[in-house]
């Protein structure tokens, strides 16, 4: 006579191995995000090139290695570069700085989290913008002028916000480059 318990035995040892399986996963993740938050490269623990790059796309494709900097305080506040363009006294363009192909947006973002960190040194932050006026110059052959401003994205802290304060764009920097006398 068979009973249910043995028939169903099977599926029962399926079931634990594939609970036994994901706890072991889910342990693989989270370490790989706690050294990850601790700024411990995966080539330091795991000495296996390949494994190295599997765990390295890993990270890359779930976010487990993203440093979780966001976390921290005194994090670098999001931007955006706008600006306008004016001819003869007139504003003949305007926009944000962007790009519809991501890597180029990445790279965008990269330089202008450098002008960030670059605050306390005005001839870095000058430097940037020149090589963006610049572009822009090219961009627009009848333009005379163009100014730059920097957004910083200020998010207030946690009093502030219960208080009803709310995120906003903060101009961070603005300058103008004029064609004429290549200021």
């Amino acid at each position: 006579m068979t009973t249910f318990d043995s028939l169903s035995s099977p599926r029962k040892w399926v079931v634990r191995l594939g609970g036994g399986l994901f706890a072991f996963l889910l342990a693989g993740h989270f370490t790989l995000a706690c050294l990850s938050a601790a700024n411990i490269p995966i080539s330091k623990v795991i000495k296996n090139a390949t494994a190295t790059k599997l765990l390295l796309v890993y990270q890359y494709l779930s976010g487990t290695g993203n440093n979780f900097g966001f976390f921290a305080p005194g994090v670098i506040s999001m931007l955006k570069v706008s600006y306008e363009i004016q001819s003869q006294g007139k504003k003949i363009g305007e926009g944000v700085i962007t790009s519809e192909n991501d890597e180029v947006s990445l790279r965008m973002h990269n330089l202008t989290q450098q002008f960030w960190t670059a605050s306390k040194k005005p001839e870095v932050r000058r430097s940037f913008a020149a090589s963006i006026a610049g572009k822009l110059f090219s961009q627009y052959p009848r333009a005379e002028k163009v100014k730059l401003t920097i957004h910083s994205y200020a998010l207030p802290s946690m009093a502030q916000y219960r208080e009803g304060q709310r995120p906003s764009w903060e101009k961070n920097y603005e300058t103008t480059f004029d064609k004429k006398s290549g200021t």
